[in-house]
């Protein structure tokens, strides 16, 4: 019973994180209100036929787009700068990360919770932040941060407007700051009128509900693109861009743009898809190893199964009792990996730079996909030894004390053994190839 419960628990605990894993991953942007009608506009620049594709678009894009695109809910850009040191005072200078220029339109494309402060405002006027919970404390301690200042870039001076709720990890944008934009091209360090020149930052549209990207829309991008570039006497007659329309869903799964930045990373799904295997790889091999041990040990249970018959139990009762000690040992081994998992998940995320959260009771979700895969797995690991260990004729087991199982049986077994050990051998494969990969990707 120790063998089958380590065995189970330690297969389930693998599949479990793997899967929280996986469904934290699928879970980008989906929260957002406005995400089924939020789109990101795509540079791809076409030269001699070939195509780059960038996730950025030119500064003036956004403003130009209201002028001449009717018919849109709301338009938005931002802007990553390529470096932010900030100033709280002489003895407090740093690098801030994951800082965002942005205007006022943001808070309306994107599901932001303030909690003190004008936030639009603070948007509307050159030289503000909307500072994050985090970054607040970071800055300032304890002190009240609204109106306090700090120096950014050693040139410009920033007042704090407002204060706004920490982005959630599972969101390709998660900036640190809020800062307005000015039309200082010092402070922006970008070109704010020049359409050569992208901005390290990209633009989103909302279109109205029960609406999709049309013919009109597209026309409307080639025609901005065409007067504002294209046709420019500087750019090459074998040259063009063109603009591409991507769903927000598919922006953390799309690793086709370049450029993403520190604020902007795409996974890759075919990897995603791979870790999922591999969960399940490992559950599969829990339910082996159980199958296995069950059926080495049906020996055991043989004089007790011919008692049981020959007092007239039949074998869909002595089966049904069967996969009900496969049921209680599975559920005793996914409590322990429960257990385990919340133990670890800390762990997890300082490890991967995740949020990934285990909340049984307040997500229905993972109660469903908990309790199915836990019958899943019962089923799975149990029903074949009780199938085997109901065979036997309980007149022959009762007089000589021995069984006879099909000669099929014995095949089984090696045949689930040879199995178990080529997942084994396949995974370790796969995680030394992994392991290699990423060294080699590694600075």
């Amino acid at each position: 019973t120790s063998l089958h419960i380590v065995g189970l628990t330690l297969g389930i605990t693998v599949c479990l994180l793997i899967g929280l894993f996986v469904k934290y991953e699928l879970s980008f942007d989906a929260y957002e209100s406005k995400a089924a009608r939020t789109y990101r506009l795509n540079t791809v620049w076409v030269d001699f036929g070939k195509k780059e594709f960038h996730f950025s678009t030119p500064f003036p894009l956004a403003d130009q787009i209201r002028k001449d695109i009717p018919g849109l809910e709301n338009v938005t850009k931002t802007h990553s700068p390529f470096q932010s040191i900030i100033q709280i005072d002489p003895d407090k200078r740093f690098k801030q990360d994951h800082v965002m220029m942005t205007d006022p339109e943001f808070l309306d494309v994107f599901d932001v919770k303030i909690v003190k402060g004008n936030a639009y405002e603070a948007l509307r006027k050159p030289y503000q932040a909307v500072l994050t919970e985090e970054t607040a404390k970071k800055f300032f301690g304890n002190e009240e941060p609204i109106g306090k200042t700090f120096t950014y870039n050693d040139s410009f001076n920033i007042t704090v407007g407002s204060i706004i709720k920490n982005f959630p990890g599972n969101t390709h944008l998660a900036p640190s700051m809020l800062l307005s934009f000015s039309d200082n091209e010092k402070y922006l360090m970008t070109s704010t009128k020049h359409y050569g020149s992208v901005s390290g930052g990209s633009t989103f549209i909302v279109l109205p509900k029960g609406t999709k990207p049309g013919a009109g829309l597209n026309a409307g991008l080639k025609s901005i693109y065409d007067r504002f570039l294209n046709n420019q006497k500087w750019m090459g007659k074998d040259s063009h861009v063109e603009t591409e329309i991507q769903p927000l869903s598919d922006v953390h799964f799309n690793s086709k743009y370049a450029g993403g930045g520190e604020l902007v990373k795409a996974i890759n799904t075919q990897w995603l898809w791979f870790f999922g295997a591999v969960g399940f790889a490992v559950l599969i091999l829990a339910c082996i190893n159980f199958v296995n041990l069950s059926t080495a040990q049906s020996l055991t249970r043989a004089k007790e199964v011919g008692v049981r018959k020959s007092i007239g139990a039949g074998r869909f009762q002595l089966i049904r009792q069967f996969l009900s000690e496969a049921l209680m040992l599975v559920l005793f081994a996914a409590v322990l990996s429960i257990f385990i998992s919340k133990l670890a998940l800390p762990y997890i995320n300082d490890l991967t730079g995740k949020q990934i959260t285990f909340d049984i009771v307040n997500s229905r979700g993972i109660m469903i996909s908990l309790l199915a895969g836990i019958f899943f797995t019962a089923v799975l690991a149990g029903i074949y030894p009780a199938w085997i260990i109901t065979r036997f004729q309980p007149a022959s087991v009762l007089k000589s004390g021995s069984v006879n199982t099909n000669q099929r049986t014995p095949l089984l077994r090696k045949g689930l053994v040879v199995t178990q050990f080529s997942i084994s051998v396949c995974l370790l494969i796969g995680l030394l190839l992994i392991g290699k990969q990423m060294n080699y990707m590694a600075p």
